[in-house]
């Protein structure tokens, strides 16, 4: 590769391009779908929305997003997507977090650059106060409250899907993220139904 080439895909808008044009080239099959990251904890400001729009623009099919953190983080995001005539040019996965702890909720936090929200982190900070109890009360409580958020953004997502064509056309499914090793003891527990893909 070029030079010149290897700067144009030092971004991700960069990425983009050059992977369409290889698409347009041949040099990828047809039926590759191009895909891109979002941030509805950061991006909710015209900034934030016009790199959305570039990214579709540059080819982006799937827009993959961070979790939504702050209580009501996904519904405000998806209508600021909606206000811009996003929803309709790509597909939405909504990034859904497995929270187990405080420490793992400020720990997401930190890597989706947003500020922790105050009911969800008090919720956690409640809990480990109780120091008292067993462990094994409080790995319940800890499930219970880990489930809670799954399935809450789950049901806020699959609210939007059905509201109206026009506020939640876009999105098509949820990317669960368990990130730690107790949140994948939680997701052996959730009650899954329908298909899932691993």
């Amino acid at each position: 590769m070029a030079r010149a080439s290897i700067d144009t895909v030092k971004t991700a808008l960069g990425l983009l391009r050059q992977a369409l044009d290889m698409r347009d080239r041949g040099d990828l099959a047809s039926h590759v779908q191009f895909w891109a990251v979002a941030n509805p904890n950061t991006e909710l400001d015209d900034s934030g929305m016009a790199r959305l729009a570039e990214k579709i623009g540059a080819g982006a099919q799937v827009i993959v997003t961070q979790p939504p953190l702050g209580q009501d983080s996904l519904p405000r995001w998806l209508e600021q997507v909606d206000r811009r005539g996003l929803l309709g040019e790509a597909q939405f996965v909504i990034g859904v977090p497995v929270l187990t702890s405080q420490q793992g909720y400020m720990r997401w936090c930190q890597l989706c650059q947003c500020s922790a929200d105050p009911v969800t982190s008090r919720k956690w900070a409640q809990l480990e106060q109780h120091e008292e109890q067993t462990r094994q009360l409080m790995e319940e409580e800890e499930l219970r409250l880990a489930l809670q958020s799954v399935e809450s953004l789950r049901l806020e997502a699959d609210a939007q899907r059905r509201r109206d064509e026009t506020t939640a056309r876009g999105v098509v499914g949820y990317h669960i993220m368990p990130i730690f090793r107790r949140s994948w003891r939680v997701l052996a527990r959730y009650p899954w139904s329908g298909p899932v893909r691993e």
